[in-house]
């Protein structure tokens, strides 16, 4: 119990220290495409196992990538993640390292019918239904460019880009379950801004006058992820005979989510400024553009994938996913159809729990997640297409809070992006989310 006790207060003070660092984003430059860099979907547990998302069923997580999970929730469960980064940014001549972080997402999901009902009345329903609503980043614009150049005509001059902004999404989630097959479907709200800015600033003038280029837009839509799950148990004849076995259990899953058309409303501004003993200050607008009008799309994505697991001791999976990158287009960004590459990503991962009913050892009962995995990115960097890869590894750390089984979900992500193009980053992230679960709701009460 002091251990759980300690484990729990430390983990505690780690997420609110992640919070103060967030809204900080990555300083990432290849996030000038599209609508930034894509936010990890997947619940810090799911994120342990290198992103298992499609197959991942979980009685006490709510698995956001696929909706087709919900049903078979055996109670109400809130989640809270969020996530920091330590980045090394790498170009032909130089080298910066940095931390950043943010909360990911918050998430709250409930089975429509109370299990403790079932045993109470000897039935077991065949039909069951559940719900969520979770809310949570969708995409990140985060970079700040510099680059020295000189002219025999104006000397040294700086040119410098900056972007910062994000998207986010709302979303309702419904799920129904027949036996052992579940389809869910999520209908998300999407919205965000960004801005983005150039100039030049010229070092050797006296006294000179720079023009800076602004482009800000806002942009929302509609989305919809629809999935589906089918859990097969292997061993059920020896469960029937015995009913202190546990399922061996293969489970499969894939969903779609539909293309999602939004509108952007853009402020335009060219803007005049002077450096003056150091300090740079507008002096003239020369254009102003409000509520210029625009539209765009996200694309369609999809994924697969299938879990095997055995008497909760281990577990094995792969998933797969792909994304239309080359349907968008986005006139606020001044993107057009075919600006970016279509994308997949593969993983795989497991899981091992020594001893799930240990009584004298925690870590024992932990579940250690581990995986790996490979990306193609959107982005194509003077022809040499953008990668991802790296290894993850997670623990899932059960503890009783108001006298029920609740987890705290640890992840680190150790990878690199952008080897072989200008600029590369090695980065390691830590993801951490809290779960509590509560058995009580809908519960029909015998006595009061």
């Amino acid at each position: 119990m002091d251990i759980k006790k300690t484990l729990f207060t430390a983990f505690a003070y780690l997420f609110f220290l992640v919070s103060l660092v967030g809204q900080r984003v990555d300083n990432f430059p290849y996030s000038r495409f599209g609508v930034g860099q894509e936010v990890d979907l997947n619940n810090v547990a799911n994120r342990g196992y290198g992103g298992l998302g499609s197959a991942s069923l979980d009685y006490y997580n709510f698995n956001l990538i696929n909706p087709a999970s919900l049903p078979f929730l055996s109670a109400t469960t809130f989640d809270i993640g969020a996530s920091a980064k330590n980045s090394t940014l790498k170009d032909p001549t130089t080298s910066n390292n940095f931390w950043s972080g943010n909360l990911d997402y918050m998430s709250l999901a409930f089975p429509l019918s109370n299990p403790i009902n079932e045993a109470y009345e000897g039935i077991k329903k065949e039909h069951k239904f559940a719900m969520g609503l979770s809310l949570n980043r969708r995409s990140h614009v985060g970079y700040n460019i510099r680059s020295v150049d000189s002219l025999n005509e104006v000397g040294r001059f700086n040119r410098n880009y900056t972007g910062q902004g994000g998207t986010y999404q709302f979303g309702l989630s419904l799920g129904y379950k027949y036996k052992n097959f579940a389809i869910g479907t999520t209908a998300s709200y999407v919205w965000g801004s960004s801005s983005f800015s150039r100039s030049i600033d010229y070092l050797d003038a006296s006294f000179p006058f720079n023009t800076e280029f602004s482009d800000n837009y806002f942009l929302k839509g509609f989305n919809l992820n629809t999935g589906i799950m089918y859990d097969l148990t292997l061993n059920k004849k020896e469960m029937e005979k015995n009913k202190g076995t546990l399922a061996k259990r293969l489970t499969f899953g894939a969903r779609i989510s539909t293309p999602t058309n939004f509108k952007t409303t853009s402020d335009i501004f060219t803007l005049s400024r002077q450096n003056i003993t150091g300090f740079s200050q507008i002096v003239d607008t020369i254009a102003y553009q409000n509520n210029v009008a625009g539209s765009g799309k996200l694309p369609m994505e999809y994924s697969f994938g299938v879990i095997y697991s055995s008497q909760e001791k281990f577990g094995l999976g792969f998933d797969f996913r792909s994304i239309q990158w080359s349907e968008y287009f986005n006139t606020g960004n001044y993107e057009k159809i075919n600006t970016l590459k279509d994308i997949y990503h593969v993983s795989f991962g497991g899981f091992y729990r020594p001893d799930y009913k240990s009584f004298n050892s925690f870590f024992k009962r932990v579940q250690y997640r581990y995986g790996a995995y490979y990306r193609q990115e959107p982005e194509t960097v003077q022809n040499v297409r953008n990668t991802s890869r790296g290894i993850t590894a997670g623990m899932n750390m059960p503890f009783v809070y108001q006298r029920k089984i609740s987890h705290v979900n640890l992840s680190f992500d150790l990878g690199q992006t952008g080897k072989g193009t200008v600029i590369s980053e090695n980065f390691i992230k830590i993801g951490l989310g809290f779960n509590f679960n509560d058995d009580e709701w809908f519960l029909k009460r015998k006595y009061n």
